[in-house]
């Protein structure tokens, strides 16, 4: 029953009010998700997310905005190669998400401004 009420809550309000239900009904698991959906394409999330942040070419000193930031997981990949070195900010529409993103930071020393 619980699934049926939360299919029917996405299907409610604007496409914005979907959107954030459904990344605040997935905040709790949503890493995990990633690295199981990652698996079956028999690639790691990790190492994806290591090459897009090399794409970026981020320099010591940069600030780095990120725009659906979710829980961070591309901020502590940044934070474990630069440290202090860049400024980081994240943006989410989901509560949730922010919340999960902010005890990772918290639980590795990561700063971060989170909107």
């Amino acid at each position: 029953m619980r699934i049926v009420n939360y299919i029917n809550r996405l299907k409610e309000g604007t496409p914005e009010r979907r959107t954030k239900a459904y990344y605040d009904h997935s905040a709790w698991f949503y890493d995990e998700f990633i690295c199981l959906s990652a698996v079956f394409d028999h690639v790691r999330a990790e190492s994806e997310r290591g090459k897009l942040i090399e794409y970026l070419e981020i320099k010591k000193g940069q600030s780095i905005l990120e725009v659906a930031v979710g829980t961070g997981s591309n901020f502590q990949i940044i934070a474990s190669r630069f440290g202090g070195e860049v400024n980081l900010a994240g943006i989410d529409i989901s509560d949730r998400m922010l919340n999960q993103c902010k005890k990772k930071f918290t639980r590795y020393g990561i700063k971060a401004t989170l909107i």
